[in-house]
């Protein structure tokens, strides 16, 4: 195995925290024995995966634009060839091996499947590798929807891989929906927040928010399925309204749930699209888990880059579960912080930039 330098993009505050597990490189090592010269490579959050087998000249299949940053980067850092980036949902090329670090959600697991199953070529094989501490049956009955063979290796280093092999012709519709208690229809992709139902949290901030009056402009950060950016632009139609998420499938799922002239989708990791201060106001239910992690670094990001774009005035309001300790990082960045609601789950903080 080839020796790089992969580094987690952008860097995790806790340094423990590393950009590949036992899990990927187990599939490195167990996939060399089968043909790699035509290969797709999926859910690689960091480009580990992609790193290793770039003389191979894989697809990599982008989910997620961190991920697309991530891997560009480490790819540049070990002076590798550029790597065939492959944007989620696109058209994948037919190849005949496939190597998937299996995803904490098990719809985005399953979506994965569907699109891998109708781009491996029927005597190909899917490489899915995973720690044992996170095994579900749930992959298993998943598995066996697409594929009709499969089996598992030995553990390594608590690791283990399912390889998967027969791909079956299954038609898969991948975009759900479903009616809200106001009869609202919401569509969104398997794998994306909240599916079935508005998040309690999400409902929580509508139900207590202060929208300003008048023109003004908006960022939903983190949007998921676009549920706070629609109750923006439903509740001030003259507003714009800027929804954003890192995960390309929110991200077309918004522009399914949220449109208008005065509407904009953005598939980034942060906020570097908008300049420094032109906001009036910025809403966020932020992510506290990267996969099997307890991380906050997303939502500490999400804190400092509304700082920056809103003006002098502007709010800040952040919903999150009780027990996060976001008001001292929140008071980093801003003098006024309150919280403006609470109940027995979910806090509510109102920021507001004083200058």
């Amino acid at each position: 195995m080839s020796i790089l330098n992969i580094q987690r993009y952008p860097q995790a505050s806790d340094p423990s925290l590393k950009a590949w597990n036992a899990a990927d490189e187990l599939m490195i090592h167990v996939s060399r024995e089968y043909e790699l010269d035509n290969i797709i490579i999926i859910h690689d959050l960091f480009g580990y995966l992609s790193c290793q087998l770039n003389d191979h000249q894989p697809q990599t299949v982008i989910t997620f634009a961190s991920q697309q940053n991530a891997v560009q980067k480490n790819a540049e850092h070990n002076h590798l060839m550029n790597i065939k980036q492959q944007m989620l949902l696109d058209d994948l090329d037919t190849a005949k091996c496939a190597l998937l670090k299996i995803p904490k959600s098990l719809d985005l697991f399953r979506l994965y499947l569907s699109i891998l199953s109708r781009s491996i070529d029927k005597n190909g094989t899917l490489f899915c590798g995973f720690m044992t501490r996170n095994f579900t049956n749930g992959w298993i009955k998943i598995a066996e929807e697409y594929f009709s063979e499969i089996n598992q290796s030995k553990a390594h280093k608590k690791a283990r891989i399912m390889i998967l092999k027969g791909p079956k012709l299954k038609v898969e519709n991948l975009v759900q929906e479903y009616n809200d208690e106001n009869s609202q229809l919401w569509k969104q992709y398997l794998g994306v927040f909240s599916a079935g139902r508005i998040d309690y949290a999400s409902q929580f901030l509508m139900d207590n928010i202060i929208l300003p009056e008048g023109k003004f402009v908006a960022v939903d950060v983190g949007s998921g399925n676009g549920v706070l950016g629609k109750f923006i632009h439903n509740n001030a139609p003259e507003a714009e309204v800027h929804l954003t998420d890192d995960n390309l499938l929110a991200v077309r799922s918004c522009e399914m749930n949220v449109f208008g002239s005065n509407v904009k989708h953005h598939f980034s990791r942060n906020l570097d699209f908008l300049s420094d201060g032109p906001c009036d106001l910025v809403v966020s239910n932020p992510p506290f888990h990267f996969e099997y992690e307890i991380n906050m670094d997303v939502a500490f990001q999400i804190f400092e880059d509304a700082f920056r774009v809103l003006k002098k005035g502007g709010d800040l309001w952040v919903v999150a579960n009780n027990n996060l300790p976001y008001k001292p990082e929140l008071l980093k960045h801003f003098h006024k912080c309150e919280v403006f609601a609470q109940n027995n789950k979910f806090i509510i903080y109102r920021c507001r930039k004083l200058n």
